[in-house]
């Protein structure tokens, strides 16, 4: 799973994180260089007690569950 965050100057609880499932492999030192920075961040983001992470969507399976629960 690739992890992203948005390069604003925001303090860490209001940062946005957008996860996807493609990765890939590291091909530059920018790359190897930009991961080390999100995973610093991520870090620093868990550590920390007032942040909340927000579900955007639901999948599909959740959809159908949760409307398998209602029936």
């Amino acid at each position: 799973m690739g992890c992203s965050i948005q390069k604003q100057k925001l303090p860490l609880s209001q940062q946005t994180i957008a996860f996807s499932i493609n990765t890939h492999t590291p091909q530059s030192s920018q790359d190897i260089t930009e991961r080390q920075q999100n995973l610093k961040t991520l870090k620093s983001l868990l550590k920390s007690s007032n942040f909340a992470i927000a579900q955007t969507y639901q999948t599909n399976n959740r959809r159908r569950m949760n409307h398998l629960k209602k029936s």
